[in-house]
Order: C-alpha cells, then sequence, then structure tokens
C-alpha cells in the first residue's frame, strides 16, 4: 500500500491514510477526496490570497471576508465601513485549479515499488480557483459572501486543528489594539502627579455672610 495523505513523525497510520495503488487513481478524483457531510465548493482568489499559489491540496486554512458593512456616521449619514470577518477556521483544501493531489505516484523500477513525483508549484503570477469542503450550510453562506465581498485565505499548521474565538476588525478594534499594544507616554503620568491634589472644604454660615475654609491635615 502506499500512502494517500502526510503522516507526521510519531503518528499512528490509519486506513485512511493509505490505498492501494490500482485504487488511487480513483482517489485522485476530486469525488473520491470530499469528507462525508461535506460539498467541495470552489473560489476564486487572487495572489495574494493563495499565498502566492503556495497552498496545497490537503492544507487547512482559514477563511476571512472582508465585508462594507453600512455604518451610521455621527452626522447623520451613512457610509460603508470596511470589516474583516473570520467565516470558517480549518477548513480543508481539496483542489487547487484542477489539481486533486499534492503528489502522484508512478511505478519503479523495481517491482511492486511506488515512487513519489512531486507536483510543480503554481506560478506566482497565476490566480488559481481553489476547492474547500465545507458543509452545506457554510457553502450557501461562502456563495452569498463571495458575492459581495472579497476572500482571503490563511494558512494553517497541519499540527495545528484548534477552533479558536476572533472578533471581526474593524477601525474601532485596530485603534483599541493599538492603544493596548502601543507603549504609554511616560510624561503623562508625571504631569498627572504634579496636580495639585484636592482639598476638602467646609462651608461656613455666619448669619448672611458664607465663608469657606479648607481643612488642613
Amino acid at each position: 500500500m502506499i500512502t494517500v495523505a502526510p503522516i507526521l513523525k510519531g503518528e499512528q497510520i490509519t486506513q485512511s491514510k493509505l490505498a492501494w495503488p490500482e485504487e488511487q487513481r480513483k482517489e485522485d478524483s476530486l469525488v473520491g477526496k470530499i469528507p462525508i457531510g461535506k460539498r467541495a465548493i470552489t473560489i476564486s482568489v487572487d495572489n495574494i490570497s493563495s499565498l502566492l499559489g503556495m497552498i496545497r491540496p490537503g492544507n487547512y486554512v482559514d477563511v476571512i471576508a472582508m465585508i462594507p458593512v453600512p455604518t451610521k456616521m455621527p452626522d447623520g449619514k451613512q457610509v460603508n465601513q470596511p470589516v474583516a470577518v473570520p467565516l470558517f477556521q480549518n477548513v480543508l483544501v481539496l483542489a487547487v485549479g484542477q489539481q486533486t493531489s499534492s503528489a502522484s505516484y508512478a511505478p519503479s523500477a523495481e517491482a511492486g515499488r511506488y515512487k513519489k513525483e512531486e507536483v510543480k508549484a503554481t506560478p506566482a503570477s497565476a490566480s488559481p480557483l481553489i476547492t474547500l469542503a465545507l458543509t452545506p450550510q457554510e457553502a450557501n453562506i461562502i456563495a452569498f459572501v463571495q458575492e459581495q465581498s472579497k476572500l482571503r485565505l490563511i494558512l494553517r499548521s497541519q499540527t495545528d486543528s484548534r477552533i479558536e474565538t476572533i472578533s471581526p476588525a474593524s477601525w474601532p478594534t485596530v485603534l483599541k489594539y493599538l492603544e493596548n499594544v502601543l507603549p504609554k507616554d511616560p510624561n503623562a503620568k508625571t504631569e498627572l502627579s504634579q496636580q495639585p491634589q484636592a482639598t476638602e472644604q467646609v462651608e461656613i454660615y455666619r448669619g448672611l455672610n458664607k465663608e469657606t475654609v479648607s481643612l488642613k491635615e
């Protein structure tokens, strides 16, 4: 048998990552790679979104949408503010263009053995179509968002499948992030400490006359 998916050092070898050579051709077809419960949907990406063509079938990515959100300004006008919305995380890449495998297998000179032939990288000038494995609801959402905004893909490590809570990013969230990250002005605290401290006062009335007296420690 031959491997049909990457196997990490120390990882348990499972049947899903092995196949007989004669079955490999069937598995190389797109329909044979779609996980149960998922659907294959193709999105159009540019060089930046596809990491200059370095995304490969079998990789996992996060999908971010750059959505123009209608926002009401203080003067009453409504404008479209760009917002980066995290749509999906840990999404399997089924195909890049018509390539459904990051490597192919061919018979070697030795009987019964197969050698691995690496597929050449996609040229950086190309704008590939990338096919993702999504649930029916996710496929419906990305089909709508793709017509309204721009999509970005973020490549994940093969050993990291965590799903994290990520808030949408807009100008207010960016400014708040910078406020917490950038170093504080040391002079601001000094000026504040140099201001005179407020003292307690008492008002004294003598007939119709009022007098204000500061209390001393």
